[in-house]
Protein backbone atom coordinates (compact mmCIF):
# COMPACT_ATOMS: atom_id res chain seq x y z
CA UNK A 1 0.00 0.00 0.00
CA UNK A 2 1.42 3.36 -0.47
CA UNK A 3 0.18 7.27 0.01
CA UNK A 4 0.91 10.30 -1.33
CA UNK A 5 -0.19 13.62 -3.20
CA UNK A 6 1.10 16.79 -5.12
CA UNK A 7 0.88 19.97 -3.61
CA UNK A 8 1.99 23.42 -4.98
CA UNK A 9 2.95 25.73 -2.18
CA UNK A 10 4.08 29.65 -3.05
CA UNK A 11 5.48 28.53 -6.70
CA UNK A 12 7.23 26.05 -5.56
CA UNK A 13 5.88 21.95 -6.63
CA UNK A 14 7.13 19.90 -3.68
CA UNK A 15 5.65 16.05 -3.98
CA UNK A 16 4.89 13.85 -1.05
CA UNK A 17 5.91 10.38 -2.26
CA UNK A 18 5.51 8.15 1.20
CA UNK A 19 4.37 4.15 1.26
CA UNK A 20 5.98 0.81 2.77
CA UNK A 21 6.65 -2.76 2.27
CA UNK A 22 9.78 -4.75 2.87
CA UNK A 23 12.08 -2.08 3.75
CA UNK A 24 15.54 -2.43 6.17
CA UNK A 25 12.96 -1.04 8.64
CA UNK A 26 10.55 -3.81 8.41
CA UNK A 27 13.10 -6.07 10.32
CA UNK A 28 12.21 -4.10 13.62
CA UNK A 29 8.61 -5.41 13.23
CA UNK A 30 6.47 -8.35 13.35
CA UNK A 31 3.02 -9.32 11.20
CA UNK A 32 -0.30 -8.59 12.34
CA UNK A 33 -3.34 -11.23 12.12
CA UNK A 34 -3.69 -10.26 8.48
CA UNK A 35 -0.25 -11.42 7.48
CA UNK A 36 0.72 -7.79 7.21
CA UNK A 37 4.28 -6.35 7.91
CA UNK A 38 4.24 -4.18 10.92
CA UNK A 39 6.44 -1.16 10.30
CA UNK A 40 7.40 0.54 13.65
CA UNK A 41 8.63 4.52 12.28
CA UNK A 42 11.36 6.07 13.21
CA UNK A 43 11.08 8.82 15.53
CA UNK A 44 9.96 12.42 13.95
CA UNK A 45 12.48 14.18 15.31
CA UNK A 46 15.36 11.91 13.59
CA UNK A 47 13.64 12.55 10.35
CA UNK A 48 13.90 15.90 10.71
CA UNK A 49 17.44 15.79 11.61
CA UNK A 50 17.80 14.16 8.80
CA UNK A 51 16.50 16.07 6.50
CA UNK A 52 18.17 19.39 7.67
CA UNK A 53 21.34 17.58 7.58
CA UNK A 54 21.17 15.64 4.53
CA UNK A 55 19.71 18.27 2.78
CA UNK A 56 21.84 21.36 3.81
CA UNK A 57 25.23 19.26 2.84
CA UNK A 58 23.41 18.19 -0.24
CA UNK A 59 22.42 21.49 -1.56
CA UNK A 60 25.59 23.38 -0.39
CA UNK A 61 28.22 20.86 -1.84
CA UNK A 62 26.33 18.85 -4.06
CA UNK A 63 29.78 17.87 -5.88
CA UNK A 64 30.77 15.68 -2.76
CA UNK A 65 27.61 14.28 -2.07
CA UNK A 66 27.75 12.78 -5.83
CA UNK A 67 31.05 11.97 -5.48
CA UNK A 68 30.61 9.33 -2.09
CA UNK A 69 26.83 8.31 -3.46
CA UNK A 70 28.33 7.13 -7.20
CA UNK A 71 30.28 4.08 -5.34
CA UNK A 72 29.00 0.47 -5.33
CA UNK A 73 26.58 0.16 -2.08
CA UNK A 74 24.98 -2.68 -1.78
CA UNK A 75 22.22 -0.56 0.38
CA UNK A 76 21.65 1.99 -1.86
CA UNK A 77 20.07 2.70 -5.20
CA UNK A 78 22.28 4.82 -6.96
CA UNK A 79 21.67 6.13 -10.72
CA UNK A 80 24.49 9.15 -11.98
CA UNK A 81 25.29 10.01 -15.10
CA UNK A 82 26.75 13.15 -17.25
CA UNK A 83 24.27 14.75 -19.73
CA UNK A 84 26.24 15.31 -23.02
CA UNK A 85 26.22 19.27 -22.15
CA UNK A 86 28.39 18.22 -19.26
CA UNK A 87 26.14 18.11 -16.99
CA UNK A 88 25.22 15.75 -13.98
CA UNK A 89 22.07 13.79 -13.14
CA UNK A 90 21.84 11.95 -10.33
CA UNK A 91 19.50 10.23 -7.91
CA UNK A 92 20.47 8.24 -4.90
CA UNK A 93 18.07 6.29 -2.84
CA UNK A 94 19.07 4.90 0.89
CA UNK A 95 17.55 3.67 4.21
CA UNK A 96 19.61 4.36 7.01
CA UNK A 97 18.14 3.09 10.65
CA UNK A 98 14.07 2.80 9.33
CA UNK A 99 14.97 6.84 7.89
CA UNK A 100 14.73 6.92 4.38
CA UNK A 101 16.56 9.39 1.78
CA UNK A 102 16.47 10.81 -1.58
CA UNK A 103 18.31 13.14 -3.32
CA UNK A 104 18.35 13.88 -7.07
CA UNK A 105 20.58 16.39 -8.68
CA UNK A 106 20.17 18.08 -11.84
CA UNK A 107 23.14 20.70 -13.11
CA UNK A 108 23.20 21.05 -16.63
CA UNK A 109 23.50 24.22 -18.90
CA UNK A 110 19.63 25.23 -18.40
CA UNK A 111 18.72 23.75 -14.86
CA UNK A 112 20.62 23.20 -11.49
CA UNK A 113 18.41 22.56 -9.01
CA UNK A 114 18.14 19.58 -5.90
CA UNK A 115 15.31 17.83 -4.89
CA UNK A 116 15.48 16.63 -1.07
CA UNK A 117 13.24 14.01 0.63
CA UNK A 118 13.72 12.18 4.13
CA UNK A 119 10.93 10.17 5.48
CA UNK A 120 10.15 7.72 7.79
CA UNK A 121 7.67 4.61 7.58
CA UNK A 122 4.17 4.08 8.73
CA UNK A 123 2.73 1.85 11.43
CA UNK A 124 0.57 -0.54 9.18
CA UNK A 125 -1.09 -1.77 12.21
CA UNK A 126 -2.69 1.95 12.77
CA UNK A 127 -4.53 1.74 8.91
CA UNK A 128 -6.78 -1.03 10.95
CA UNK A 129 -7.42 0.99 14.43
CA UNK A 130 -8.94 4.14 13.48
CA UNK A 131 -8.22 5.40 17.09
CA UNK A 132 -4.89 4.32 16.98
CA UNK A 133 -4.41 6.61 13.84
CA UNK A 134 -6.30 9.13 14.26
CA UNK A 135 -4.06 9.76 17.67
CA UNK A 136 -1.06 9.37 15.72
CA UNK A 137 -2.00 12.04 13.61
CA UNK A 138 -3.33 14.24 16.65
CA UNK A 139 0.23 14.10 18.19
CA UNK A 140 2.24 13.95 15.09
CA UNK A 141 0.83 17.75 14.44
CA UNK A 142 1.81 18.40 17.92
CA UNK A 143 4.92 17.29 17.64
CA UNK A 144 5.87 18.79 14.18
CA UNK A 145 4.73 22.07 15.25
CA UNK A 146 6.77 21.68 18.67
CA UNK A 147 9.90 20.97 15.94
CA UNK A 148 8.97 24.05 14.18
CA UNK A 149 8.87 26.50 16.99
CA UNK A 150 12.06 24.83 18.25
CA UNK A 151 14.32 25.54 15.16
CA UNK A 152 12.78 29.02 14.80
CA UNK A 153 10.56 28.01 11.50
CA UNK A 154 7.29 28.95 11.06
CA UNK A 155 4.05 27.43 8.98
CA UNK A 156 2.81 29.13 6.28
CA UNK A 157 0.56 26.60 5.51
CA UNK A 158 -1.58 23.68 6.78
CA UNK A 159 -2.41 20.89 8.09
CA UNK A 160 -4.58 20.03 5.77
CA UNK A 161 -5.54 16.92 4.70
CA UNK A 162 -4.61 15.81 1.44
CA UNK A 163 -6.37 12.58 0.91
CA UNK A 164 -9.53 10.89 2.98
CA UNK A 165 -10.50 7.41 1.59
CA UNK A 166 -13.37 5.74 3.57
CA UNK A 167 -12.20 2.18 2.43
CA UNK A 168 -8.23 1.78 1.15
CA UNK A 169 -8.80 -0.17 -2.26
CA UNK A 170 -5.59 -2.18 -1.02
CA UNK A 171 -7.22 -3.54 1.96
CA UNK A 172 -10.34 -4.26 0.58
CA UNK A 173 -11.51 -7.28 2.73
CA UNK A 174 -11.34 -4.73 5.54
CA UNK A 175 -13.92 -2.38 5.30
CA UNK A 176 -13.55 1.03 7.08
CA UNK A 177 -9.56 1.23 6.51
CA UNK A 178 -9.41 4.97 5.81
CA UNK A 179 -5.78 7.18 6.06
CA UNK A 180 -5.17 10.77 5.44
CA UNK A 181 -2.37 12.85 4.95
CA UNK A 182 -1.98 16.15 6.70
CA UNK A 183 0.45 18.50 4.19
CA UNK A 184 2.35 21.68 5.63
CA UNK A 185 3.99 24.33 4.30
CA UNK A 186 7.23 25.30 6.61
CA UNK A 187 9.94 28.59 6.12
CA UNK A 188 12.89 26.89 7.98
CA UNK A 189 16.20 28.32 7.84
CA UNK A 190 19.20 25.78 6.54
CA UNK A 191 21.88 25.36 4.13
CA UNK A 192 22.42 29.49 5.14
CA UNK A 193 18.86 30.96 4.17
CA UNK A 194 15.25 30.16 4.26
CA UNK A 195 13.51 27.75 2.60
CA UNK A 196 10.63 26.53 1.89
CA UNK A 197 9.94 22.96 3.37
CA UNK A 198 6.95 20.26 2.61
CA UNK A 199 6.32 18.08 5.32
CA UNK A 200 3.22 15.44 5.39
CA UNK A 201 1.87 13.40 8.18
CA UNK A 202 0.55 9.75 7.84
CA UNK A 203 0.37 7.12 10.45
CA UNK A 204 2.69 8.34 12.61
CA UNK A 205 5.70 8.74 10.06
CA UNK A 206 6.60 12.11 8.88
CA UNK A 207 8.11 13.23 5.05
CA UNK A 208 9.72 16.27 4.44
CA UNK A 209 10.62 17.08 1.06
CA UNK A 210 11.50 20.58 -0.93
CA UNK A 211 13.44 21.34 -4.44
CA UNK A 212 16.21 24.27 -4.10
CA UNK A 213 18.51 26.08 -6.42
CA UNK A 214 22.22 24.45 -6.40
CA UNK A 215 25.17 26.47 -4.69
CA UNK A 216 26.91 27.55 -7.55
CA UNK A 217 30.54 24.90 -8.02
CA UNK A 218 32.63 27.94 -8.37
CA UNK A 219 32.50 29.28 -4.93
CA UNK A 220 33.81 25.62 -3.91
CA UNK A 221 36.50 26.12 -5.88
CA UNK A 222 35.29 23.19 -8.04
CA UNK A 223 35.37 23.12 -11.96
CA UNK A 224 31.93 23.95 -12.97
CA UNK A 225 29.99 21.26 -14.40
CA UNK A 226 28.52 23.81 -17.53
CA UNK A 227 31.04 26.08 -18.21
CA UNK A 228 32.35 25.97 -21.75
CA UNK A 229 29.84 22.75 -22.23
CA UNK A 230 30.86 22.31 -25.28
CA UNK A 231 34.37 22.79 -26.15
CA UNK A 232 34.75 20.68 -29.19
CA UNK A 233 32.19 23.51 -30.71
CA UNK A 234 34.58 26.23 -29.83
CA UNK A 235 36.92 27.65 -32.72
CA UNK A 236 39.40 26.92 -31.32
CA UNK A 237 38.96 23.68 -30.93
CA UNK A 238 37.23 23.30 -34.30
CA UNK A 239 40.97 24.53 -35.76
CA UNK A 240 42.54 21.56 -34.25
CA UNK A 241 43.44 18.52 -35.74
CA UNK A 242 40.78 15.21 -35.00
CA UNK A 243 43.67 13.89 -32.43
CA UNK A 244 43.73 16.45 -30.53
CA UNK A 245 39.96 17.95 -30.23
CA UNK A 246 39.83 14.30 -28.62
CA UNK A 247 42.53 14.64 -26.24
CA UNK A 248 41.38 17.47 -25.17
CA UNK A 249 38.08 16.09 -24.60
CA UNK A 250 39.51 13.12 -23.04
CA UNK A 251 41.58 15.43 -20.73
CA UNK A 252 39.25 17.62 -19.85
CA UNK A 253 36.17 14.95 -19.15
CA UNK A 254 39.11 13.22 -16.32
CA UNK A 255 39.84 16.56 -15.14
CA UNK A 256 36.57 17.48 -14.33
CA UNK A 257 35.16 14.03 -12.92
CA UNK A 258 38.50 13.98 -10.14
CA UNK A 259 36.11 13.55 -7.46
CA UNK A 260 33.14 12.11 -9.52
CA UNK A 261 35.10 8.67 -11.08
CA UNK A 262 31.84 7.14 -11.23
CA UNK A 263 30.73 9.68 -14.18
CA UNK A 264 33.51 9.42 -16.13
CA UNK A 265 32.96 6.94 -18.71
CA UNK A 266 29.62 8.25 -19.66
CA UNK A 267 31.04 11.56 -19.88
CA UNK A 268 33.33 10.63 -22.07
CA UNK A 269 31.11 8.66 -23.96
CA UNK A 270 29.08 11.70 -24.49
CA UNK A 271 32.08 13.59 -25.81
CA UNK A 272 32.33 10.69 -28.73
CA UNK A 273 34.75 8.10 -27.39
CA UNK A 274 34.28 4.50 -27.70
CA UNK A 275 34.50 2.42 -24.82
CA UNK A 276 34.59 -0.81 -23.76
CA UNK A 277 35.55 -3.31 -20.37
CA UNK A 278 39.22 -3.70 -19.98
CA UNK A 279 40.51 -6.92 -18.96
CA UNK A 280 41.10 -5.41 -15.26
CA UNK A 281 38.01 -4.22 -12.43
CA UNK A 282 36.79 -1.34 -13.30
CA UNK A 283 39.22 -0.79 -16.11
CA UNK A 284 37.92 0.64 -19.54
CA UNK A 285 39.36 1.06 -22.91
CA UNK A 286 38.79 4.06 -25.25
CA UNK A 287 38.97 4.83 -28.64
CA UNK A 288 38.93 7.84 -30.87
CA UNK A 289 40.35 9.00 -34.43
CA UNK A 290 44.47 9.19 -33.82
CA UNK A 291 43.86 8.46 -30.27
CA UNK A 292 43.71 5.45 -27.45
CA UNK A 293 43.19 5.56 -23.44
CA UNK A 294 42.94 3.33 -20.24
CA UNK A 295 40.60 4.81 -17.47
CA UNK A 296 40.67 3.15 -14.52
CA UNK A 297 37.24 4.00 -11.98
CA UNK A 298 37.72 2.93 -8.03
CA UNK A 299 38.40 5.13 -5.42
CA UNK A 300 40.66 7.26 -7.36
CA UNK A 301 40.43 7.95 -10.77
CA UNK A 302 43.27 7.00 -13.71
CA UNK A 303 43.66 8.00 -17.12
CA UNK A 304 46.28 7.56 -19.73
CA UNK A 305 45.68 9.24 -22.88
CA UNK A 306 48.18 8.54 -25.81
CA UNK A 307 48.86 9.31 -29.52
CA UNK A 308 51.23 8.25 -32.16
CA UNK A 309 50.67 11.60 -33.56
CA UNK A 310 50.26 14.46 -31.10
CA UNK A 311 54.41 15.27 -30.12
CA UNK A 312 55.23 15.52 -26.20
CA UNK A 313 55.32 19.60 -26.20
CA UNK A 314 51.81 19.95 -27.88
CA UNK A 315 50.75 17.66 -25.34
CA UNK A 316 52.43 19.05 -22.31
CA UNK A 317 50.79 22.47 -23.84
CA UNK A 318 47.30 21.42 -23.90
CA UNK A 319 47.47 20.25 -20.31
CA UNK A 320 48.40 23.34 -18.95
CA UNK A 321 46.42 25.18 -20.33
CA UNK A 322 43.70 23.01 -19.85
CA UNK A 323 43.98 22.58 -16.41
CA UNK A 324 44.40 26.51 -15.90
CA UNK A 325 41.08 26.79 -17.50
CA UNK A 326 39.32 24.22 -15.11
CA UNK A 327 41.37 25.39 -12.15
CA UNK A 328 42.91 28.71 -12.19
CA UNK A 329 44.99 29.90 -9.65
CA UNK A 330 45.07 26.40 -8.43
CA UNK A 331 48.27 24.72 -10.81
CA UNK A 332 51.66 24.45 -10.28
CA UNK A 333 54.55 23.61 -12.52
CA UNK A 334 56.04 20.54 -11.86
CA UNK A 335 54.92 17.05 -10.03
CA UNK A 336 54.19 16.79 -6.21
CA UNK A 337 57.82 15.74 -5.74
CA UNK A 338 59.30 19.07 -7.44
CA UNK A 339 60.80 17.69 -10.17
CA UNK A 340 59.81 19.92 -12.48
CA UNK A 341 61.24 18.48 -16.10
CA UNK A 342 58.68 18.25 -19.40
CA UNK A 343 57.52 15.40 -18.80
CA UNK A 344 57.08 15.83 -14.85
CA UNK A 345 54.36 18.01 -15.82
CA UNK A 346 52.02 19.52 -13.73
CA UNK A 347 50.43 19.47 -9.92
CA UNK A 348 46.66 20.89 -9.27
CA UNK A 349 46.13 21.73 -5.68
CA UNK A 350 42.48 20.84 -6.17
CA UNK A 351 39.98 20.85 -2.98
CA UNK A 352 40.08 17.80 -1.12
CA UNK A 353 42.55 16.45 -3.71
CA UNK A 354 45.72 16.72 -5.38
CA UNK A 355 46.19 15.91 -8.92
CA UNK A 356 48.84 15.20 -10.94
CA UNK A 357 49.30 15.32 -14.86
CA UNK A 358 52.76 13.89 -16.55
CA UNK A 359 53.53 13.15 -19.47
CA UNK A 360 55.57 10.29 -22.08
CA UNK A 361 56.02 9.18 -25.27
CA UNK A 362 52.86 6.70 -26.61
CA UNK A 363 53.39 2.79 -25.42
CA UNK A 364 54.16 0.84 -22.21
CA UNK A 365 57.22 2.59 -21.81
CA UNK A 366 56.70 5.05 -19.84
CA UNK A 367 59.95 7.01 -21.29
CA UNK A 368 60.13 10.63 -21.68
CA UNK A 369 61.33 10.72 -25.28
CA UNK A 370 60.57 13.13 -27.75
CA UNK A 371 59.71 11.07 -31.03
CA UNK A 372 56.61 12.86 -32.33
CA UNK A 373 54.14 10.98 -29.61
CA UNK A 374 53.02 11.31 -26.79
CA UNK A 375 50.87 10.19 -23.97
CA UNK A 376 49.02 12.12 -20.97
CA UNK A 377 48.43 10.65 -17.65
CA UNK A 378 46.18 12.26 -15.27
CA UNK A 379 45.94 10.76 -11.29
Amino acid sequence: MAFGGFGVIRGTTCALVMGFGTSASAQHGGHDDHGYAILHTAPMSEVWAAFVESCSNFVTDPEAYVDAHTRPDPNAEQVAHRTPDGGIVMASRTTHSGVWHMMELVDTSVRRRAVCQVQSEPEVESFFDHTRYHQLMTDGDAELRAMVAEAGGSIVGGSMPLLDIGASHDFPEIPGAEFYTYAYAIELDFAGETRLVHAGINGGALSMSGEYQVTQASEHGLPSSVADTSPVDSAEASAMRPEMTAMRAFARECLRNYRTPGLAIAALEAQGLRAVPGMDAGSWELAAPGLQGLVTVGDALYCSIQSPDIPLDEAATLGWELANELFPDLVEKGSPEGANGLCDGLTIVAPRQMIWVSYAQAGNSGACIEDGSSAVIIR
